[in-house]
């Protein structure tokens, strides 16, 4: 079994994707066993795509999106609180 998942976050900001691509880019380094990773820049969106490689994976997967969604959350805060 395999299960794919796409995160795709866009903006009209072109800084606040390079900031979520530079904060994400040291993450993929160390791609846990059973996860398939890419992240890659497109116009106006930062895209994170994982490919799951086995159901006893799911627990590994949730930790994944889990820490992807904590470091983009204060990058989106700081970018608020700048154009307020």
């Amino acid at each position: 079994m395999k299960v794919y998942l796409k995160l795709r976050v866009k903006s009209s900001d072109q800084l606040f994707i390079e900031a979520l691509n530079s904060s994400l880019k040291p993450d993929n380094v160390s791609i846990p066993e059973g996860l398939d990773m890419n992240s890659y820049v497109s116009r106006d969106e930062y895209v994170f795509e994982i490919v799951m490689k086995g159901y006893e994976k799911f627990n590994t997967l949730k930790g994944t999106v889990d820490e992807l969604l904590f470091i983009i959350a204060p990058i989106y805060e700081l970018k608020n609180l700048k154009h307020q």
